[in-house]
């Protein structure tokens, strides 16, 4: 009889163990998944960042370029600006896009 109640026990304490080295398991792996994604959300804050700093570029450009059209350009440098700017519009567009990615 206390044979049998031993043998329940060890039983027990070896599911015990199994479902511990289980769990320890899965939080391992999800602690490893947690750091990768810790990563990426610093990389993307980055990125983000970057493209910032970017944009405020791009505007003091435009500004600068508005401050040009001022003064009276010729009409050919007007479409060269302006073409210009429809290219940088469209890169922080593409940007924007890999972000979203």
């Amino acid at each position: 009889m206390e044979q049998a109640l031993i043998e329940g026990l060890n039983s027990k304490i070896e599911t015990l163990i199994s479902m511990y080295e289980a769990c320890k398991s899965d939080n391992d792996r999800l602690e490893a998944e947690l750091d990768s994604c810790k990563e990426k959300l610093q990389a993307k804050n980055t990125t983000i960042e970057e493209l910032k700093t970017q944009i405020d570029q791009l505007k003091l450009k435009n500004k600068n370029l508005q401050l040009v059209d001022a003064f009276n350009i010729s009409a050919n440098d007007r479409a060269r600006a302006k073409r210009s700017v429809e290219k940088i519009i469209r890169e922080i567009d593409n940007c924007i896009e890999m972000l979203n990615m």
